[in-house]
């Protein structure tokens, strides 16, 4: 028997380390890793907890006020934000020596996180053994939820609280189904259970959620279903996995602050304990279906009525106003979101959004297909055969929650994936007359197939899979269309704040933007995605009422929160989508008279801001002062702002066309394949690149990049000359772009201006102290 358990063990932390290359693997993608340089690789909440993070990882505290967050009030970080992954995540970077090392912080977030989510294999293990499940079957369930592409998908490129507690939830059911089944440790499962539930709450807002469905679904079980005996004994199990919350809800900040002690989860829990001892039932009935029962039940709800109107009275739930919201009107429209955003009231606009949105049927099949088919098998056959038991109806129920969960709501993919996947080696146990060929072979090898069906599409995840391009050419593509950006637009607009403009100027953007600023460029935000943080949501409706308004609302906006600049990008005036700020806004309609319009067209006409840099993707404006006098500069052209690109429209028209957006998104895309093609081949084949090029610039002449490409495709063929003509442009254009001087420095060099060459590879480095090959270059010439 030990040696079983070794072996176990073993194969299950050999699945955990595959589990991690996997993850990381899908992580260090080209395109958003550099191993370099850290900048702009995470974004919005995830820059925001990367940036928490870091502090510890580099001996410093986490402020317990940060006047920069949420500019100029601040936020006391540890009342409004779940602050606990970022201890573990600093800590080991810090014991482990890895700065020492050389591996860059960013690259280590990369790989704690996908050690954090790859935990759910040892706990979906133990849930399944929890529910009577061999061993076999509950490898396999870990394996089908830890590589399966919704496992996967979201963790990519995230630095998410969710990865990090939702193992602890559900290692938190294992206590709980362990406490139900084993009447010898029972106090001590319920206990461990309350730790991982606590662990959860405070480092992931969502896990109320979750938590609550969870009480509710017990309640309810010992409310229907439990009889005789089983009614006390799973009552105490209840009220000692809610101790540890509630006592522990008393000394987290985030959950005091809220008075999370007097939520829904403890108030209903503890009131169907105490019902339960006062008024415990005789009869070998329900609780619903006895006098005593009906007690018991009165003082629960009693409970549960008063947390509700004491919540309500205090406000302890404000925050989360927009989650409520979101529910109900999910509930009211069938998931279906309405074309005219008016429908909605504006906390429900601004939740449903991306993966707020319910699934299509791309994501659908693409998240749940062919594991969908012996999950259904699975239920059928525990509805029918093993119903009932305590731990299978509990779980039935939270399966049914999560997956309509899902349906309405499609981030909460990641944890109906769990169930789906216990749910699915189910198939694997049913005991079939005259099947032991089904039982010993065909089960096993059809579950493996899917695991190997996951295994291909999750490995594949940013290059569509055959499967994937079929689903989207039955389907249609499940993203509408989408506003290309792409990193270096964010690096090169972050090396901008940083080396331009005042540290202690606030700043203005999307919330969604705000933390790369915050983060990486070091400077004070207004908006910031964390939606929780009190008024939080009061700024975000403000900033989109006054940006799709006139200049002079926009400017007083501005003045009302003291910002120095404001950052624009292209998506809010041009993403004309029901995941947009247009929608969020209710703005589908912009007048040619509108801010937004303004700053994304016609900056010259704007009297309070100045446009001080861009790029394809960005607009940055600084807030010009009553005695100020607006400065113009010059600046490469850029189709994505000239209106006559969309369809020739004039400042006349009334409102702007979108018809035309399109096309220019897809000429900048296309202009960016080809500059990556010619990149990837520069060295090898400098003729064909520089023929690519020529057709990029066509496209699109004013990328980052383009020009010193191009030169350096020159260069390389012969045509020196041209080739520090085109590099030398490139500079003048984004003069704090590295390679630009980079490659500067290497046609000076074919030119024999040696020292020339020197001051350019200074300059590089200056900008990227981390870029190795101009400081290689720069001891070969100066030795």
């Amino acid at each position: 028997m030990k040696f079983r358990s070794i072996i176990i063990g073993v194969v299950l932390f050999a699945i955990y380390l595959v589990s991690i290359w996997y993850r990381v693997r899908l992580g260090k993608n080209q395109d958003y890793y550099d191993s370099r340089d850290p900048t702009a690789y995470y974004w919005t909440e995830n820059a925001l907890q990367y940036h928490y993070a870091e502090l510890i990882a580099r001996g410093k505290s986490i402020p317990v006020f940060d006047p920069m967050l949420q500019a100029p009030d601040g936020v006391k970080i540890f009342e409004n934000l779940t602050i606990l992954m970022e201890y573990p995540c600093g800590w080991l970077y810090r014991f482990l020596g890895l700065d020492e090392n050389n591996i860059l912080f960013h690259t280590w977030t990369i790989i704690f996180i996908a050690g954090c989510a790859s935990l759910g294999i040892f706990a979906i293990y133990l849930l399944s053994r929890a529910l009577g499940i061999n061993h076999f079957y509950s490898i396999l369930a870990g394996l089908l939820s830890s590589f399966s592409l919704v496992g996967v998908g979201r963790s990519t490129f995230g630095f998410l609280n969710e990865d990090f507690a939702l193992p602890f939830i559900i290692f938190g059911l294992v206590g709980y189904f362990f406490a139900i089944n084993n009447s010898k440790n029972r106090i001590i499962f319920a206990i461990i259970s309350g730790i991982c539930f606590l662990i959860s709450l405070c480092s992931w807002h969502f896990s109320r959620f979750v938590f609550l469905t969870i009480v509710l679904v017990s309640v309810f079980n010992l409310w229907f279903f439990e009889k005789g005996k089983r009614i006390r004994e799973n009552a105490f199990v209840l009220f000692f996995i809610l101790l540890t919350p509630f006592l522990g809800s008393f000394l987290a900040p985030v959950l005091r602050t809220h008075l999370y002690f007097i939520s829904t989860p403890f108030a209903l829990g503890f009131g169907t304990f105490l019902g339960i001892i006062l008024f415990e039932p005789k009869a070998e009935r329900p609780l619903i279906f006895s006098a005593q029962g009906l007690y018991s039940i009165t003082i629960a709800v009693v409970f549960f009525v008063a947390s509700i109107i004491v919540t309500g009275i205090l406000k302890t739930e404000t925050e989360y106003l927009h989650v409520w919201s979101l529910l109900i009107n999910k509930i009211k429209f069938f998931g279906i979101k309405p074309s005219n955003p008016e429908l909605l009231d504006y906390p429900a606009r601004s939740l449903w959004i991306e993966a707020f949105n319910s699934p299509n049927c791309v994501s659908f099949f693409k998240n749940l297909f062919p594991i969908i088919i012996p999950a259904i098998f699975g239920f059928i056959y525990l509805l029918k055969n093993r119903f009932s038991e305590s731990v299978i109806r509990i779980l039935l129920a939270l399966c049914i929650i999560f997956f309509i969960s899902y349906l309405l709501i499609e981030r909460m993919g990641v944890v109906n994936n769990y169930f789906i996947s216990i749910l699915s080696v189910i198939v694997g146990t049913i005991k079939l007359k005259k099947g032991q060929i089904f039982n010993k072979y065909l089960a096993p090898i059809i579950l493996m197939i899917i695991f190997l069906f996951n295994f291909y599409q999750g490995y594949h995840l940013h290059n569509p899979t055959s499967y994937i391009k079929l689903l989207r050419n039955i389907f249609g593509n499940e993203i509408a269309q989408e506003i290309y950006n792409w990193r270096l637009n964010n690096v090169e607009l972050v090396r901008y704040i940083k080396y331009r403009t005042p540290e202690n100027a606030i700043f203005l953007s999307s919330f969604g933007a705000g933390p790369l600023i915050f983060t990486y460029a070091h400077r004070a935000t207004v908006l910031q995605p964390k939606f929780e943080v009190r008024n939080c949501q009061n700024r975000v409706k403000e900033f989109l009422e006054s940006i799709y308004s006139s200049e002079q609302d926009f400017y007083n906006f501005c003045k009302k929160y003291k910002v120095n600049y404001f950052l624009y990008d292209s998506k809010i005036l041009l993403d004309n989508s029901r995941d947009g700020s247009r929608w969020v806004a209710a703005k589908m309609k912009i007048k040619s008279g509108d801010a937004a319009f303004l700053f994304h067209f016609f900056p010259e006409d704007l009297k309070h801001f100045e446009l001080v840099y861009q790029n394809n993707y960005y607009r940055l404006y600084r807030i010009i002062e009553e005695n100020e006098t607006k400065t113009f500069l010059n600046f490469a052209y850029q189709p994505i702002y000239d209106l006559k690109a969309f369809g020739n429209q004039t400042k006349e028209i009334e409102f702007f066309d979108d018809r035309y957006t399109k096309d220019v998104i897809e000429r900048i895309k296309k202009a960016k394949i080809l500059l990556q093609r010619a990149n990837a081949i520069l060295i090898k084949n400098p003729e064909q690149a520089y023929q690519l090029m020529e057709k990029s610039i066509a496209l699109y002449p004013a990328l980052i990049g383009s020009a010193t490409t191009l030169g350096i495709a020159c260069a390389l063929s012969g045509r020196i000359d041209m080739g520090l003509s085109l590099c030398q442009k490139e500079v003048e254009t984004n003069p704090l772009f590295p390679l630009g001087h980079y490659n500067l420095a290497y046609c000076l060099y074919l030119k024999n201006n040696i020292n020339g060459a020197i001051n350019e590879l200074k300059e590089s480095l200056r900008l990227d102290p981390n870029f190795s090959p101009a400081r290689e270059m720069l001891k070969q010439l100066e030795d």
